[in-house]
């Protein structure tokens, strides 16, 4: 039972609670169709898991053009800040730039 004088009130905390509920749904949903990973076997074991891969690359337009060729993925992009990456990229193993999400297009 709510009380007519507080119904405002009430409603607008079901909806904000409702809208963070869809929130965290979708962002649990989204971060489990990321694969994080610095090995190649990852990429083609799950290639055709409806997954996108987070990947170490080199920032290198031929090295993108390869996997395109070779695994069947493109390049996406990066987070809005981009995470440094350290060690070799997945592809070429030249030095890695950045943390890359990599995919397939549909």
């Amino acid at each position: 039972y709510i009380e007519l004088e507080k119904i405002d009130e009430e409603l607008k905390n079901i909806i904000e609670n409702y809208e963070k509920e869809l929130k965290d749904r979708a962002n649990k949903y989204f971060e489990s169709k990321i694969l994080k990973t610095e090995k190649i076997e990852d990429i083609e074991k799950n290639i055709n898991n409806n997954i996108i891969f987070k990947v170490p690359f080199c920032m290198n337009e031929e090295c993108a053009e390869e996997a395109k060729k070779k695994y069947g993925i493109d390049i996406r992009g990066t987070d809005i800040n981009p995470e440094k990456a350290s060690g070799k990229c997945i592809f070429c193993s030249r030095e890695a730039k950045y943390y890359v999400y990599a995919g397939k297009s549909y």
